[in-house]
């Protein structure tokens, strides 16, 4: 799901910007301009979506659409957090560099 999927989910975008509390409908058409809603609606557009009986919505599904990927399912999260970046270490072991004291 992309932002403008999430858009669509609304009758119109006056009706979102509405359930969100923005002082101008226009800032909800600018959101969906952007493609981009912020962090600090979410919890209003949540709400917003239950209150509508919108289903398939959650924090989850926010962070991929604004970060242009699917949502990892529970599976796939476990396995993506045993995942170590390049250069990234375990401390718990010994098997790390050790800075050298100067």
């Amino acid at each position: 799901m992309t932002v403008t999927d999430i858009f669509t989910l609304w009758p119109s975008v006056s009706d979102l910007a509405r359930d969100l509390g923005l002082k101008r409908e226009s800032h909800g058409t600018l959101m969906k301009h952007r493609g981009s809603i912020p962090v600090g609606y979410w919890p209003r557009l949540l709400d917003a979506a239950a209150r509508r009986g919108i289903q398939g919505l959650s924090y989850d599904v926010l962070v991929a659409a604004h970060a242009g990927a699917p949502p990892l399912a529970n599976d796939d999260m476990a396995a993506a957090s045993d995942v170590k970046a390049e250069g990234e270490h375990n401390l718990g072991c010994n098997n790390h560099k050790r800075a050298v004291n100067f």
